[in-house]
């Protein structure tokens, strides 16, 4: 009975036991291809990270070698000002010694001649004009006055250098000195601002920027800036202008280091950008300008009533400046005589009265 039993237990047939071995296999590969793939995986990562890290260390020399040049392009800036300043001083002058000269060839010039009657004579004798002896009034030495006067130059410049001069309200003319000229005068560096370790920080690479001989509206309006940032100790504020419908363009420029990258400015050489620009800052300028607050509103016509504008520094009146400039640069002599130049002007003016405004009693 129990070898029916045992015999009729049922024994594992070849097929079954080879269909066991395939699903084995068949569990078993997947297993080693995932092996495989979080081995590459691994592989990668730590080769991406190697990357990464030769990444930064490139990105970290190229850093410091851009501060480097930025430093040392700082300090050129620096010295070609202080030798502008003392050219202009020079030139100044050289102005008043040749009026100097000038008056001092008019005494000169005044001397007393006196035409004297001639002597009878017969008609075989012609008439001899009788001269007579004259006193001339004794007149200064001129060439001793003016090699004196030349002489204090070198003084003047010696006793005053550019880094050492006091600071003047007003360092540069406000009008050209040949008014049938074409040509604008462009601002001279201010001399306090080269004493000033505020300005220092960001003024010189922005005056550089933005000083260009665009058109006399422009380049009244980057004098006012001047005189507005000197008003503030050319110090940057805290808080930036409003962003609200702030050009792309503009939040690029100012993401990208600003002028301290070459080629970040925008490409307006094309009609239909220099146009969608214009319509995109002067959204921006709109709302710059209009009241943030019934204070502003109540205050309009004073100095308190643009505090929503009053930013100075790199995250000021820098941007609307930048702006001007791209827009002015980009129109043709077409574009000047039409709307987008019109455009231009006025929304200058304007910025020129609100400038105007902020730096009263400053």
């Amino acid at each position: 009975m129990s070898k029916r039993r045992a015999s009729s237990t049922p024994f594992s047939s070849p097929s079954s036991s080879n269909e066991r071995r395939l699903k084995v296999r068949l569990v078993a590969q997947p297993s080693r291809e995932a092996r495989e793939l979080d081995s590459l995986l691994l592989l990668k990562d730590r080769a991406l990270e190697d990357m990464n890290d030769e990444l930064d260390e490139l990105m970290n020399c190229d850093s410091e070698r851009v501060k480097f040049l930025e430093e040392e392009r700082k300090q050129v800036f620096q010295e070609k000002t202080v030798a502008e300043i003392k050219a202009e001083r020079l030139q100044r002058r050289v102005v008043e010694l040749e009026t100097e000269l000038y008056n001092l060839k008019l005494r000169n010039a005044q001397v007393v001649s006196i035409e004297c009657p001639t002597e009878p004579s017969d008609e075989n004798h012609e008439a001899k004009p009788v001269v007579a002896s004259v006193k001339c009034p004794t007149v200064p030495d001129e060439s001793h006055e003016v090699k004196q006067s030349i002489s204090t130059v070198d003084d003047v410049l010696n006793n005053h250098p550019a880094g050492d001069a006091a600071p003047s309200k007003t360092p540069f003319n406000h009008e050209t000195s040949d008014n049938n000229s074409s040509s604008i005068e462009l601002p001279v560096y201010p001399e306090d601002a080269l004493t000033s370790d505020n300005a220092r920080r960001w003024f010189p690479s922005a005056f550089e920027y933005l000083n260009q001989d665009i058109s006399k509206e422009y380049v009244d309006l980057l004098r006012i800036w001047v005189e507005f940032e000197r008003a503030r100790d050319w110090t940057s504020s805290n808080r930036s202008l409003d962003r609200r419908d702030r050009p792309k363009v503009l939040s690029k420029w100012i993401t990208n280091c600003r002028y301290e990258r070459s080629g970040n400015e925008p490409d307006l050489t094309k009609k239909d950008d220099l146009v969608q620009f214009s319509k995109s800052f002067t959204r921006w300028w709109d709302n710059l300008r209009r009241p943030h607050s019934s204070a502003e509103i109540a205050a309009r016509d004073t100095q308190k009533g643009w505090q929503s504008l009053d930013r100075s520094g790199k995250n000021g009146w820098l941007s609307v400046l930048a702006c001007l400039k791209w827009w002015g640069m980009a129109l043709t002599e077409k574009d000047k005589l039409g709307p987008l130049g019109d455009e231009w002007r006025n929304i200058i003016k304007d910025a020129l009265l609100v400038l105007s405004e902020l730096t009263k009693d400053c």
